[in-house]
């Protein structure tokens, strides 16, 4: 991100200066500390370049929820802190602001630095990491002489260029870990326990700080919500729990509203966890209801992905997501297409995979009616009632239709898309 430089040089510009004062100079500073380089970035690279490269760094207020679960003992210890995927240094901004300061800017940086370790494989978020870290050792020294970027350097080595998915010496000194790491769809590594193909980038940080962590060390992340709720990443959850204790899963919302993805923090100790074979409590969500979807529907997923399989087989009536009336009920149907896979024989309730807790309606539903088997195309799921009762298929779209429902799911699973584990977890409730 080389787009970034020109600010990075700025404020290593300043900080090698005689502090002024003023309010410009302390907005300024305010500024620069409190997402100055998100909003640079913005500025100067293109916002598909940043989702693309993963470069969304860490707002103030979501920092301070990753980096300080630690307890009191920050400020008098001795631990290590290592952020892998340090971006413009947000987080260890947040660790840095609890540190203990020394009689000068260049002994509480040589402090700082004995404890703050983090890598990027951008040497110019490295360069900001770093120069962020110096104003704000200037700021709370009350320092007004500057102090050279070479120096600043020279005293925060531990902070450098590095691919922490590949250099995973770091780990093993580290007492900390926190990070935001990239949410980009990276290929799953050979030999990868719990997937293959395209992964989550942030799931691989995850587990390399796991495998190369000392027992009892602890991990602070935020984290795409997909790995809490996602279906695809039940085998990674699963391998998180039987290789750590997971203290707090805590939902957070929308990380901004540039990157527009709903996130987590979760909170980690390294160490001999449970079993592995269950994920509960990474999306618990109360209703006071024992009864659910589950109970009264078989929950599938349509089977036609129309890119992918070509018109062969017996032809039968098709729907999709576009050919469904919210809330309405279809009962003849016009398209049809050829299809050599699963059908589905009404009643039945067709439900818009595609979902988000923005949406007026998380759960938008149609049901589907008359005498043919139909071809569901797969971002449609599908409810089969078990008495195959159309009086059925209307109680559960009056559920679906609940602002009781929305409220549930958008606790249960703020990733883009509905899965069917979340919607055969609905509650049926008494009164919709």
């Amino acid at each position: 991100m080389k787009a970034l430089l020109p600010y990075v040089l700025d404020i290593e510009r300043r900080i090698g200066a005689r502090q002024p004062s003023g309010a410009q100079w302390n907005a300024w500073c305010n500024a620069c500390l409190n997402g100055g380089p998100a909003r640079a970035l913005r500025e100067r690279v293109p916002l598909e370049e940043q989702r693309a490269q993963g470069a969304f760094f860490t707002g103030a207020g979501l920092g301070r929820k990753v980096a300080h679960p630690f307890g009191p003992g920050v400020d008098d210890d001795r631990s290590v802190y290592f952020d892998p995927a340090c971006g413009a240094g947000d987080l260890l901004l947040a660790v840095a602001r609890r540190l203990p300061l020394a009689g000068t800017v260049a002994e509480t940086l040589a402090g700082w630095g004995d404890r703050l370790t983090g890598g990027d494989r951008s040497p110019t978020f490295v360069r900001a990491a770093k120069a962020r870290l110096a104003l704000l050792a200037l700021r709370r020294c009350g320092a007004r002489e500057g102090i050279a970027p070479g120096t600043v350097q020279e005293l925060l080595p531990a902070i450098r260029v590095r691919d922490a998915l590949r250099e995973p010496e770091p780990y093993a000194t580290a007492d900390h870990i926190v990070m935001n790491p990239p949410f980009g769809r990276v290929g799953a590594p050979d030999g990868c326990a719990w997937s293959a193909g395209g992964v989550n980038a942030a799931a691989l940080f995850v587990e390399a700080a796991i495998l190369n962590t000392r027992k009892g060390a602890r991990i602070a992340a935020v984290l795409p919500d997909v790995l809490r709720s996602g279906s695809r990443y039940e085998r990674w959850r699963r391998m998180v729990d039987g290789n750590a204790v997971v203290e707090g899963i805590a939902p957070y919302g929308l990380f901004d509203r540039h990157a527009d993805v709903d996130v987590f923090v979760l909170r980690l100790t390294v160490g001999q966890g449970g079993n592995g074979q269950t994920d509960s409590g990474w999306a618990p969500v109360e209703s006071g209801c024992k009864d659910t979807v589950a109970g009264c529907f078989q929950v599938r997923v349509g089977a036609v992905v129309p890119h992918r399989h070509g018109e062969t087989g017996d032809e039968h009536p098709y729907v999709h997501a576009r050919s469904l009336p919210p809330w309405g009920t279809v009962a003849e149907i016009a398209e049809t297409r050829r299809f050599p896979g699963s059908v589905f024989k009404p009643p039945f309730v067709a439900i818009r995979r595609t979902s988000g807790p923005r949406d007026e309606s998380r759960a938008v539903a149609t049901i589907v009616l008359g005498p043919r088997p139909v071809a569901v195309e797969n971002h449609v799921i599908v409810c089969l009632p078990a008495n195959g009762s159309i009086a059925r298929c209307r109680a559960l779209l009056a559920r679906l239709r609940s602002r009781r429902t929305d409220d549930w799911l958008n606790r249960r699973i703020r990733c883009r898309h509905l899965t069917t584990s979340a919607v055969a977890a609905i509650p049926w409730w008494g009164k919709p």
